[in-house]
């Protein structure tokens, strides 16, 4: 969002998944409730849905805040431990609507501050370096802004020179400017202009390293994709020169809305709030839309489209935009929740990073204040990091609005299970039936709870009663003993509160069976028997459909080695409609096939597998517009 100095100012509609447990709790397990569970929330631990990627644990580092890492010499201990602990793996610099306003100076003859008319920002050689070391120190990747409000191609290019080939730390990812919709005056610009000077920066920068990743548009509001993103992006196909990664902003609630009934009044209540009907994007269930199949204006349906390949990413997260910038929101344990909560939805509708606003300042929305005092939201963090795991498997909840459940594996280990349970309500602990399948757990598992001393409190929170060292660090904190688990088993969650659970046990994996198209990573639309094609007495209840040069595809687990074979079900459309099938990432030997306008079964072998996970896929082969296929499900059995 634009901002000053590390203020914003204007609405971005932007919604992070709160993830935060109940916390200064003693080690000992919440008995459950003698009446029926307020959700039931369930967990197929042998299907991955996404992977839960380290650039998910991602923060924004302002200009205004340089003195916390240059010069490297007065860098802190304390702030270097802190990001750590974190396990802040991208690191977006400068923050915000400085990167507009900032001048790259590699004489070092400007104060930060300053800079030669019309810049009023200045990012110095020496301030660069600093920045990267501290991301050398805290292992995380960096993410640079460069200015593209003031139209200069060639400062960029000479950014991308100095880090890469002159100082070689090979920055990977470069962002050009910062929501573009919100320069005004003489620097106002339209999306056709706008992907103009994307590709001319685009090339500008390539032509000194070939290697990096341009992303953009950086538009502030979601609302605004299909008037902005789209046809940016559109337009960048057009001229042959795609985005390589896909970046948004999104904001929920903003501080200048003087409306009490509207949902982006900055409000705890409207930040907690599940799905409505007033403005989509102030709800945690639009953290879905960003890549949910339909409708079809998301950025899903516009990489395939536009930039096919391309990552896909949130570089501005924050709770409340404009006005206090969320005072007693942001700030608060509610913030931590809705960060948590909307952080594990992006990633199980496979978004590739997130950039949360801000890491430190003394707006709400930063992890810490400009004293490194930390927040409740940066505890989501370290449980991230060290209660989590890298694989996203399907879940569900019965409650989305005050329980949500996140389940991962990590991968390797068989014998682990972790999961994060987010209960939302302000005021009442609640009891879930969590439900497995495909995982027999041990009687006894570990748990963390983060919580706070209440919904609104700023600081007090704390995981399992432990909380960060004055200066930086974070000791080992030991589990709760949780016992009485089984496959289906009851526990209470404390309000306003966020428990990691790790299971030890034994996976079971499903033999192999029939895969839904609607089920398979990767479809483009989800469509239900009412749709087109067919009647309704011929079409599945529910199906995928797989537009130009798109992949879909399943996780399959085989119980024992063997031969197997395949049959789909598809319907094609367009011209020439055709589709590989595709095995750990190969071409399966005669597994190319032509669908009619009408659902058919195709048969094929997928040879000798062995016993464990596999991917299978279907590749569209046709590059050509409504060249689609349609997919009801995949069916996998031994060969006779």
């Amino acid at each position: 969002m634009l901002k000053r100095t590390g203020t914003k100012f204007l609405a971005a509609w932007l919604c992070v998944m709160c993830m935060v447990y109940g916390g200064g709790l003693p080690a000992m397990e919440h008995t459950s409730k003698a009446y029926a569970a307020d959700a039931a929330l369930t967990v197929n631990a042998d299907t991955v849905v996404a992977p839960m990627k380290d650039e998910i644990r991602g923060t924004n580092i302002g200009l205004w805040t340089r003195n916390e890492f240059h010069p490297v010499s007065t860098r802190s201990e304390q702030y270097v431990n802190l990001i750590k602990e974190a396990g802040i793996k991208m690191i977006r610099f400068p923050a915000g609507v400085e990167a507009d306003m900032a001048y790259w100076d590699r004489t070092n003859a400007y104060e930060w501050h300053k800079g030669p008319s019309p810049y009023t920002r200045t990012i110095t050689a020496d301030v660069l370096d600093s920045f990267m070391s501290l991301v050398q120190e805290v292992g995380a990747e960096p993410l640079i802004t460069v200015n593209a409000k003031i139209n200069d191609k060639d400062m960029a290019a000479d950014m991308v020179r100095y880090a890469n080939i002159e100082k070689g730390y090979n920055i990977k990812y470069w962002e050009i400017g910062n929501e573009p919709e919100y320069f005004r005056d003489a620097y106002a610009v339209t999306p056709i202009d706008y992907a103009a000077r994307i590709r001319e920066y685009s090339v500008a920068m390539k032509a000194v390293d070939p290697t990096i990743k341009v992303m953009g548009p950086a538009n502030a509001q979601p609302m605004q994709m299909a008037g902005w993103t789209k046809p940016v992006l559109s337009t960048l196909a057009d001229l042959n020169q795609p985005v390589d990664a896909i970046s948004i902003h999104w904001y929920p609630l903003w501080g200048g809305q003087t409306n009490p009934n509207s949902s982006s009044f900055a409000s705890i209540d409207n930040l907690l709030t599940y799905e409505g009907t007033d403005y989509p994007n102030s709800y945690i269930k639009w953290a879905n839309q960003f890549t949910d199949t339909t409708p079809t204006d998301n950025l899903v349906s516009y990489r395939d489209q536009y930039a096919p390949g391309a990552l896909l990413g949130i570089t501005e997260l924050g709770q409340v935009t404009g006005g206090e910038e969320g005072a007693g929101i942001g700030d608060t344990m509610a913030g931590a929740l809705w960060l948590g909560d909307v952080l594990g939805r992006l990633a199980y509708h496979q978004m590739d990073f997130v950039t949360q606003f801000l890491l430190q300042g003394n707006q709400a929305y930063g992890l810490m204040d400009i004293n490194k005092n930390v927040r409740p939201a940066y505890y989501l963090y370290p449980m991230l990091k060290r209660y989590f795991g890298d694989q996203l498997v399907a879940t569900s909840s019965s409650n989305n609005q005050d329980l949500t459940i996140w389940a991962s594996k990590r991968t390797g280990v068989n014998n682990k299970l972790y999961l994060m349970v987010i209960n939302k309500n302000q005021t009442q602990d609640l009891s879930a039936t969590i439900n497995l399948s495909h995982f027999t757990p041990n009687s006894t598992a570990s748990s963390w709870v983060l919580n706070a001393p209440a919904i609104d409190a700023t600081s007090g929170a704390n995981i399992n009663g432990i909380q960060v060292a004055s200066n930086g660090t974070l000791p080992t904190i030991p589990g709760n003993t949780i016992t009485g688990v089984s496959n289906s088993f009851t526990r209470t969650f404390p309000a306003h509160s966020i428990t990691m659970v790790e299971l030890t046990g034994s996976e079971t994996p499903a033999a192999p069976s029939r895969y839904l198209g609607v089920e398979a990573n990767g479809m483009n639309e989800i469509k239900g028997a009412g749709d087109w094609p067919g009647s309704v007495a011929q079409t599945p209840d529910g199906w995928g459909k797989i537009w130009r040069t798109g992949t879909a595809g399943w996780t399959v687990n085989i119980p024992a080695a063997g031969e197997y074979d395949f049959t789909i079900k598809a319907y094609g459309e367009g011209e020439a409609p055709s589709f590989q099938v595709k095995l750990n990432g190969q071409n399966v030997s005669n597994g190319v096939f032509t669908p009619g306008s009408s659902w058919s079964n195709y048969q094929g072998s997928l040879g000798t597998l062995s016993a464990g996970t596999h991917t299978i896929q279907i590749y569209n082969n046709s590059g050509v517009a409504l060249n689609n296929i349609d997919v009801a499900h995949m069916d996998i059995v031994p060969s006779p």
